[in-house]
């Protein structure tokens, strides 16, 4: 429509719009106006290779910012073939930039006769491609955020992780599809709860709220949620400030650890019983071993002990034996 009400304000015959694509190395005719019987060149032109169609159209228009010819037969050559095909007669031709680059370029064709491009014409024609240039610009910046925002949900609704965005008052304001199937709660009723509602009774984390208004850095703790039935699980929240529709909030990533949990009790009561096994390894080791060893000592103490010694340190030292080797078998049944 715009190409439209163009057209017949300058009386030109065909007005058309070339996107690049293919690192620059392509254009496609993407957008055409043509005055009544005119015929459109835009399907035949959806694949132009600037190197085989126009080898010298790209840098020209980098160049000198224009290509504008009042009579066709004073182009170069390679433009001249192309121009003749299109029924060309005059022409100008403005590049298109997005943030100082070369995306495509705009152009007017006369075909039904020779015209001459004055100055006026051309600052204005020049005026027009600089506002087609910012509009294509907008609209690419709001293909990114789209395209960003789809990313973004998909990645959200998709996780694994329950994920929750709540304001500097708590209220949640956005949930994906494992919060609510984690806590066993409908989306719409879980939107009007506060983020303290998903804690299990004395696992409210006390400064969530401080750290949200505070603008601190990401949190990281353990903690307990309960879900509408009253069950209660364990979780890991990776916690960290955002700007969620031009407002403050935090992103809550909330993470089940009830397997890891329940594996660290079965590692600790696998050491437990394995540290059990040992001492009582041990203790029969003491028992089996050491009972005979005190038994043969005090046997031999008392054959010493009944043999005729005559001095008086072969006497001592059979006592001495004898009082500790009872000492250490009373010790071996306390």
């Amino acid at each position: 429509n715009a190409l439209n009400i163009l057209g017949k304000y300058t009386g030109v015959c065909r007005i058309y719009i070339f996107e690049d694509y293919g690192n620059g190395k392509m254009s496609a005719n993407t957008f055409e106006w043509c005055k009544s019987g005119i015929p459109p060149r835009r399907e035949e032109n959806k694949r132009l290779a600037y190197n085989i169609h126009l080898p010298h159209w790209k840098g020209l228009l980098i160049k000198d910012g224009i290509i504008y010819f009042n009579d066709l037969q004073r182009t170069p050559p390679d433009l001249k073939a192309v121009l003749e095909s299109r029924l060309v007669k005059s022409m100008i031709v403005l590049p298109i930039y997005i943030d100082n680059d070369f995306y495509g370029f705009l152009g007017f064709d006369h075909c039904n006769q020779f015209h001459t491009w004055n100055s006026m014409e051309i600052g204005f024609l020049k005026t027009i491609s600089i506002i087609l240039s910012n509009t294509f610009e907008r609209r690419i910046t709001e293909e990114e955020i789209k395209s960003s925002e789809i990313k973004f949900k998909d990645l959200f609704n998709h996780s694994s992780d329950a994920i929750f965005i709540y304001n500097i008052y708590g209220d949640i304001v956005e949930v994906n599809h494992r919060a609510c199937e984690t806590l066993e709660i409908a989306r719409e009723k879980l939107l009007k709860n506060t983020i303290e509602t998903v804690f299990s009774p004395g696992n409210i984390p006390s400064d969530m709220l401080y750290f949200t208004r505070n603008k601190l850095e990401i949190q990281v703790f353990e903690s307990e949620f309960i879900t509408s039935s009253g069950r209660m699980f364990p979780v890991e929240i990776n916690s960290r400030p955002i700007n969620f529709n031009n407002k403050q909030a935090l992103l809550c990533v909330a993470r089940d650890i009830s397997e890891r949990k329940q594996m660290e009790r079965e590692i600790l009561s696998t050491i437990i019983q394995t540290e059990e096994k040992e001492r009582g390894r041990i203790a029969r080791d003491l028992h089996d071993g050491l009972g005979p060893l005190l038994s043969s000592l005090k046997l031999y103490a008392k054959i010493l002990g009944n043999a005729d010694e005559t001095k008086k340190r072969a006497e001592i030292l059979v006592t001495r034996s004898e009082e500790h080797t009872s000492e250490l078998q009373s010790r071996q049944y306390l």
